[in-house]
């Protein structure tokens, strides 16, 4: 009896060291520390609002729409108000316009330690922007695109600033690639990891901490968002909007 406990946890052992990489533990503690180190979050009137991740070069991705409204002049008067309500109000360029943003140990403390960056490159249609920083933090790790194929249950890590929480972490499954339909006309991810208001801009990541897509919207049903689905811009879409930025 002893012999065979012993052959059987040893077929076990060898079974458990053979499965492919997928089915291994993964340290979610790494995978969130490295996920957040690689993340920050866009600050307005002193409050998380936004996230976005770090690329190399001292550049920040984001969703377009977390910056759309940076430079744009307030309104007044009765002729401004009514000129915007009906969607006809003189358009403004964030491009060149300041933001701010903490990374994770700016955060961390009180008063929260702020940085700017300044919007260099937006898509509209593909809700991207980039930003490069003025000043930043001396240390901080980088994002790259994942170079692997993405497919349904994948697992990934999100970061973004849930409700104003800044570096707030979750963990899902991708569940499906859309496009088109009553989706976007470019490729998004269908993501189980919970995707909430402050999220948009922040990195979905693969569980290498490489970046397979950026957080962007939600769905409604009966006024109030779908849990655990979300959707985030496909990093193939990422890749291209890149290949344009300069």
């Amino acid at each position: 009896m002893i012999k065979l406990a012993a052959l059987v946890s040893l077929i076990a052992t060898l079974c458990f060291a053979c499965m492919p990489a997928k089915f291994s533990q993964i340290d979610h503690r790494t995978t969130a520390e490295r996920a957040e180190d690689r993340s920050v979050a866009l600050i307005k009137d002193d409050h998380a609002r936004c996230a976005g991740v770090w690329l190399a070069h001292g550049r920040i991705l984001t969703a377009f729409h977390c910056i759309a409204d940076a430079g744009k002049p307030p309104v007044n008067g009765e002729m401004d108000k009514a000129l915007e309500m009906l969607g006809l109000s003189l358009p403004w360029d964030p491009v060149g316009q300041s933001i701010s943003y903490t990374d994770k140990a700016g955060s961390a403390v009180k008063p929260m330690t702020v940085y700017t960056a300044i919007i260099d490159n937006v898509d509209v249609k593909y809700d991207l922007a980039i930003l490069h920083v003025t000043t930043w933090p001396l240390h901080h790790d980088y994002t790259q695109l994942s170079t692997r194929n993405i497919h349904d249950g994948n697992q990934v890590d999100v970061v973004g600033s849930t409700a104003g929480l800044p570096f707030s972490y979750s963990h899902g499954y991708v569940g499906a690639t859309r496009q088109g339909d009553d989706f976007k006309s470019f490729k998004v991810l269908q993501v189980s990891a919970p995707i909430y208001f402050g999220n948009s801009g922040g990195g979905v990541f693969d569980m290498d901490g490489n970046l397979v897509g950026i957080a962007d919207f939600v769905i409604f049903h009966a006024g109030f968002p779908v849990p655990c689905l979300g959707f985030a811009i496909h990093r193939d879409v990422i890749m291209s909007f890149l290949a344009t930025v300069k």
